[in-house]
Parts: C-alpha cells; sequence; structure tokens
C-alpha cells in the first residue's frame, strides 16, 4: 500500500506559468516564502530584545529589513562564489542545484562581524536572530528541491522511498519524436514479486498509427533508453532486465496508440526532504533550548545551530546520498571548519558573559 514512507513523486517542477515567456519553478516559489518568514523570525528575534540591535549601526542598514537585505545579499554571494571555487560544475547557473550552503554561512558570519565592527554582544545577537531565520529559509528551500526532484538519494533496496519519475519520462518525451506522453503509476499489486511494481504509460502521436511500429519502437528504442541513460535507469527500470519487459499496446478511444509496460521503480532516499525536515527539527529544539534557559549566553544560539546543522547534514549525506565523495576543497571541509569556530566559542562563552553580564 503506499504511503507517505512509499510514493511516486512526478511533481513538474513548474509551478505554474505566465503565458509563453515565463515559467515559474517551484524551488522560486519555496525560497520566496521562506525569505518572508525568515525575516519575520529575524524581526520577532530582534522585537524581543532589551536593547536597540541597531543603534549605532550607521545608515542605510540601521534597521532589521536593510540589515536583513543586506544579509541575504552577502548569503547568496557566498553561496555562488563557494559553488563555483567547490566546482558545482556545469550546472552552476541553477540556483536551487549549485549553492554552497557553508558559503552562504561564511558570508553570513563575516558580514554580521563587520557590520558591529567591535561590538562583541552586539555581533553574537545579531548572529542569534540571522542563523535561526537561516534555519527556516533552509526548510523551504530544501523543500523547493524536493518539488523539483533534487538531491535523490541512493536506493533504499525496498520498497519504502520515493520513486522520482518526472525527469526520466520528461527524457523520454523530449528526446524521441514519437512519444507524445509518459506517464507512471503505482501497481498495487501484492501478488507481484517485485519491491516497487510500476506502469509506465507511453502515449504516441497521430502519425504512429501501426502496432507493429510501436512495438519495433519499444523493442529498439525504448529498451535502448532504459539500459543506456542513466537518469531513466536509475529509477524506472531498476533492477528488472529490459528483455524480459512485459508491455501491451492499446488504443485510445480517439484512435491513438499507447503502450503501457510493466517496470520496476527505484525507491531512493529524498535527501531534499530529509535536510527540510532536519533542519525545522533543529530550529525547534534551539529554541525550546532557549527558552528552558539551556542557552544562556549571547551567540550560543548560533553556535548551537551551526554545530547542529552542519554536522547532522553531513551524517545524512554520508547515510543516505547517491555518491559521498571528500575531497580538501569541499563543502564538507568548509562545513567542518565552521563546525570548529563554533566549538570554539562555546568554550570560550564565559568570556562574554564576563564581559557582559545580560543574559538572553
Amino acid at each position: 500500500m503506499t504511503n507517505f514512507f512509499s510514493l511516486v513523486w512526478d511533481v513538474d517542477p513548474v509551478a505554474f506559468s505566465i503565458g509563453n515567456f515565463l515559467s515559474v519553478h517551484w524551488s522560486l516559489v519555496f525560497s520566496c516564502v521562506g525569505l518572508l518568514l525568515a525575516f519575520e523570525v529575524l524581526l520577532f528575534q530582534v522585537k524581543v530584545l532589551p536593547e536597540n540591535l541597531f543603534s549605532e549601526v550607521k545608515k542605510p542598514f540601521s534597521g532589521p529589513f536593510p540589515f536583513f537585505v543586506l544579509v541575504v545579499l552577502a548569503v547568496l554571494f557566498g553561496a555562488k562564489a563557494f559553488s563555483l571555487l567547490f566546482g558545482y560544475g556545469a550546472d552552476a547557473a541553477h540556483l536551487s542545484a549549485s549553492l554552497s550552503v557553508s558559503g552562504g554561512i561564511l558570508f553570513l558570519i563575516s558580514t554580521c562581524l563587520l557590520l558591529f565592527n567591535k561590538r562583541p554582544r552586539q555581533q553574537a545577537l545579531a548572529l542569534d536572530a540571522s542563523m535561526l531565520a537561516f534555519l527556516v529559509f533552509v526548510f523551504f528551500y530544501q523543500t523547493g528541491n524536493f518539488f523539483e526532484s533534487n538531491s535523490w538519494g541512493k536506493p533504499t533496496q525496498s520498497d519504502k522511498g520515493v520513486v522520482f519519475t518526472y525527469q526520466p519520462t520528461a527524457l523520454l518525451v523530449g528526446i524521441f519524436d514519437k512519444v507524445e506522453t509518459a506517464n507512471v503509476n503505482r501497481v498495487s499489486s501484492e501478488a507481484d514479486n517485485q519491491d516497487f511494481p510500476l506502469t509506465l504509460d507511453i502515449g504516441f502521436i497521430k502519425e504512429v498509427n501501426q502496432k507493429s511500429e510501436v512495438e519495433d519502437f519499444i523493442n529498439s528504442d525504448l529498451k535502448s533508453s532504459i539500459d543506456g541513460f542513466e537518469l531513466v535507469n536509475s529509477h524506472l527500470a531498476g533492477r528488472i532486465n529490459s528483455e524480459s519487459m512485459v508491455y501491451e499496446i492499446l488504443e485510445d478511444t480517439d484512435g491513438k496508440l499507447h503502450a503501457k509496460l510493466m517496470l520496476e521503480g527505484v525507491a531512493r532516499h529524498p535527501i531534499s526532504l530529509y535536510l527540510a525536515l532536519l533542519s525545522i527539527i533543529v530550529f525547534l529544539i534551539i529554541t525550546l533550548l532557549n527558552k528552558s534557559g539551556v542557552i544562556k549566553c549571547v551567540g550560543e544560539k548560533a553556535a548551537w545551530v551551526t554545530i547542529s546543522w552542519f554536522t547532522l547534514s553531513i551524517f545524512v549525506e554520508y547515510t543516505f546520498a547517491n555518491q559521498f565523495n571528500w575531497v580538501i576543497l569541499s563543502e564538507k571541509t568548509l562545513s567542518l571548519l565552521l563546525v570548529g569556530v563554533a566549538i570554539y566559542y562555546l568554550l570560550n562563552a564565559q568570556k562574554i558573559v564576563a564581559l557582559d553580564r545580560e543574559r538572553i
């Protein structure tokens, strides 16, 4: 039975289109919502402070909104710059697939240190508010990645997981002129021995009107694509041999032919969804620890966010990612350096308390 832990994900990455000239992707929609709510979190954090955080900041950054805009621009610049430095490759123009989170956080920290120069308490308070806002944004950012089927992980080796089908079906429609539509559905057959039985329903253009032509297409072009295209094979073919593929050819009421093929889906770990849930869990835990008085010194919230987020995100990637590589100049190395800085701050937090007796 299909449930939350076992589903076929075929959501179109385009949320909506405006005419024929503008397509708005889910990543942009969720990122905009995330920025709006992140600002609300930062604004709330600033308002509950017993002092004016921006009292000594010169214009035009002497307020929550100008500060937020500056931080967002700095984070985007740092995330993009370090993604290029780390060699996020050919897709570097695609924001949702090529941003360096650790690079963005490094620039966020640098912005707070420079803006509140030589005022350690204000620097720490600004980082506290900014890092909590960061977690809120990451939740929506990674949810947008999930909607666009980005960052899928390794197979789960069972029927529990997510089969990402939009990209492979879109590829089939894009590369074959004869194919008009391609849709995947889960087969709810208890008797099937496959872990994740699927039907691939391929609709052909009206010019393809002979069943023999459809059979030739399935036995040559389609089987070659299943065997040869990694994007298709990684999601739709699974452990089934294309030589033993079962199919039937049907005719619609309007006379168009379509083929229904039995395949096995590959259930994978949804890395983006895991990171989205991780960010909101860390946010709730840090907030509860702050309210309960466990977090006492200014800057500790930012330090704990840094330690928990980057440590757990590396663990998630190591455990569930399709490929896990580690080189010296990489996102993971910078993440661990930031964790080291955060740990150093926690070990020396009492010095800040000694200089400034006010508690959060």
